[in-house]
Formats: structure tokens, C-alpha cells, sequence
């Protein structure tokens, strides 16, 4: 879950883990941070949930980096 608005970010991600449709949530709003995890777990499958505008990056950027290091995404 990306969004650049925390309390929002949040909630979605409390209800996405209360409905247990996936085995893990994150909430990764620093950029060193997503960077990292996508790193970390570039062979897991991965959905992310994101706002469009977030302050000065875009969405599509970070898809683009989630597809550029997990090559199965």
C-alpha cells in the first residue's frame, strides 16, 4: 500500500489484512524503504495499491521499479 496520505494508508491496509486476502500488508510510503523491500522479495508475487499522485512522484514510477527488479511482476 503506497499513498502519501498516512491515516488513509493505513485504514486500507488494516482492512486488507481483516479480510486476509493476502498473506502479508505493507505500508511503504519512503521511497529507501519500498526500494528496499522490493528488493528483498523481488521472487514473491506482489500487488500494490497506490495513489496516482503522491506529492512529487507518480504512481507509474513506482510500477516501473516494481517491474524492473521482480521480473515475474
Amino acid at each position: 500500500m503506497v499513498d502519501d496520505h498516512a491515516l488513509f494508508a493505513d485504514s486500507f491496509a488494516a482492512l486488507l489484512e481483516k479480510m486476509g486476502m493476502f498473506n502479508e500488508v505493507h505500508t511503504l510510503n519512503d521511497p529507501k524503504k519500498r526500494l528496499n523491500y522490493f528488493l528483498r522479495n523481488s521472487r514473491k508475487g506482489l500487488y500494490l495499491f497506490l495513489d496516482y499522485y503522491l506529492g512529487d512522484t507518480l504512481g507509474i514510477e513506482i510500477i516501473n521499479d516494481a517491474c524492473r527488479i521482480n521480473k515475474n511482476y
